[in-house]
C-alpha cells in the first residue's frame, strides 16, 4: 500500500505512493535522494502528491501498471497530470512545488556516484516545464533528507531538514 492514514484527515505517504484528495488532508512524506511533487487545482480543490524514487522509466506511464509508474518522476508526473485532465483542470490553473532530490557526498567527493536526487530533480523539471508548467516553489538539491507536510486545502507546504554528518548521512 502506498499510503496510510495515522490519524482522521492525515495520510503518510510512502515512496511510490500517490495522494489524489478533494477533501482537506494533510499528507505527510519524507525524502531523501526522492522528490516529491504537490500539485493543486484550487477552482475545484483537488490536490494531489506523490513521491517518486528514480528519474526515468523505460517505458511510457500508460504502457506499465501505475505502481510501477509511481516509481519513477517523468511516469508519476504524466499520472497526476492526467488525473487532473480527466476532471477538466489544464496544467496552466496547478499550482506546482517540487521537494527533496538530496545527495549525499560519497567519499569525499561530490562528483562521485550516480547522484540519483540530482537527476530526478532534472527529470522532474523536464517533465514539468515539457507542460509548461513552472513549479512556484523548488526546495531541492543539498546533502539533507527532509520530511514535507503537504496541506491539501491551502496548498501550504512545511518543510523540515533533516540533519546530517560530516560525510552527508542522515542521522
Amino acid at each position: 500500500m502506498a499510503e496510510r492514514e495515522f490519524a482522521p484527515g492525515r495520510i503518510f505517504l510512502q515512496p511510490a505512493g500517490i495522494v489524489l484528495e478533494g477533501r482537506p488532508t494533510q499528507v505527510r512524506t519524507v525524502l531523501g535522494s526522492c522528490v516529491a511533487v504537490t500539485m493543486r487545482a484550487p477552482r475545484l480543490g483537488r490536490a494531489a502528491m506523490v513521491h517518486c524514487l528514480l528519474p526515468r522509466a523505460a517505458a511510457a506511464a500508460g504502457s506499465m501498471p501505475e505502481a510501477e509508474a509511481l516509481r519513477y518522476v517523468d511516469t508519476a508526473i504524466e499520472l497526476m497530470l492526467t488525473a487532473f485532465a480527466r476532471i477538466g483542470v489544464v496544467p496552466a490553473e496547478i499550482e506546482t512545488k517540487l521537494f527533496g532530490g538530496a545527495d549525499r557526498i560519497h567519499r569525499g567527493n561530490p562528483n562521485h556516484g550516480y547522484r540519483v536526487g540530482r537527476r530526478n530533480i532534472e527529470a522532474a523539471l523536464e517533465v514539468l516545464r515539457g507542460r509548461g508548467i513552472v513549479p512556484a516553489v523548488l526546495e531541492v538539491g543539498g546533502r539533507n533528507g527532509r520530511v514535507i507536510d503537504f496541506d491539501t486545502a491551502t496548498g501550504l507546504v512545511m518543510v523540515r531538514r533533516l540533519p546530517c554528518d560530516a560525510a552527508g548521512e542522515s542521522l
